[in-house]
């Protein structure tokens, strides 16, 4: 039996943003879900990305809505090559309780940065991402 992952995206992979992709994402999808703890998130850096804080330093912390996966390896070492996963600004891919709309509680993997590793931060704290004109898809990046 194939071993899977849950995956919890709360930015550019959600559906109808730009770095999701219906035909590989897309059969993969559980429900819609949000964060049981509180984070801050944020868009940050050069190419206008959504970044979930992995600090608790921060004033203003939300519940954070996203969506929920549950993904293959081959899926899920993708996911990690695009979030940089293992290089010195990427995200590190952690573990996190969310509740889905049906209310059950999941433990599952999301993408989030520590503040030391952000060049600068445009925006104030939100609870979702809207999909910011500034972004930068990835192969449009230098």
């Amino acid at each position: 039996m194939m071993m899977m992952h849950y995956v919890f995206v709360y930015g550019t992979l959600k559906k109808g943003f730009p770095n999701h992709n219906e035909k590989s994402l897309g059969h993969f999808y559980i429900d819609d879900a949000v964060t049981v703890k509180r984070y801050a998130l944020v868009i940050a850096n050069q190419h206008y990305v959504p970044v979930l804080l992995l600090d608790n330093d921060h004033h203003t912390k939300e519940a954070i809505l996203g969506e929920l996966y549950k993904v293959d390896k081959k899926m899920l070492a993708w996911l990690d090559t695009l979030e940089g996963v293992g290089k010195p600004k990427g995200y590190q891919r952690i573990k996190i309780a969310v509740k889905t709309k049906a209310e059950e509680i999941i433990m599952t993997n999301v993408y989030a940065k520590k503040r030391k590793n952000l060049d600068m931060i445009h925006t104030k704290l939100t609870t979702h991402y809207s999909l910011d004109p500034r972004y930068i898809i990835p192969e449009l990046r230098q």
